[in-house]
């Protein structure tokens, strides 16, 4: 079995209901993240995120790109921010968490999984955020690219 990549200083979560990633959409998939990340922080005592669909178009685009690159990677989130901050009301800061994860028997736990073994992964999770943009998108090639932005 091939091993998860993170881009170091950013995260993405997914947590398994062992489900085979080639089963579901990449809408499904997001959700799951999305559900699974909240399972985490509630189990750490911590309030549950809120989905914002503009963070998720954020997050989704920024995937796709990553997918067609075929690399991890953190480019334009400056601008990222700034067309958050443009759309959210109040927001005043974004973290985002990046992955890329190879077709397994179930990718979202082995996505989490490996996401909260990594300490600079687990913090932005953790951290008190209130909202939160998930973006999954298979490459050609069959790999998955997941980004994940969190703000308040």
């Amino acid at each position: 079995m091939r091993s998860l990549y993170v881009l170091s200083g950013m995260m993405l979560l997914m947590f398994g209901s062992m489900l085979s990633a080639q089963e579901v959409s990449h809408a499904s998939l997001e959700t799951i993240v999305f559900q699974k990340v909240n399972a985490v922080r509630q189990q750490q005592g911590l309030p549950v995120l809120k989905y914002n669909d503009d963070l998720a178009a954020l997050a989704l685009a920024h995937t796709k790109e990553m997918a067609a690159k075929g690399k991890l990677n953190h480019d334009g989130f400056s601008g990222r921010f700034s067309a958050a901050r443009e759309r959210i009301q109040g927001l005043s800061a974004l973290g985002e968490n990046v992955a890329m994860n190879f077709p397994q028997d179930d990718v979202v736990s082995d996505t989490v999984k490996n996401w909260m073994a990594s300490p600079i992964h687990r913090a932005n999770i953790l951290r008190s955020n209130t909202l939160t943009g998930v973006g999954v998108w298979r490459a050609d090639n069959g790999d998955y690219y997941f980004t994940q932005l969190f703000g308040h």
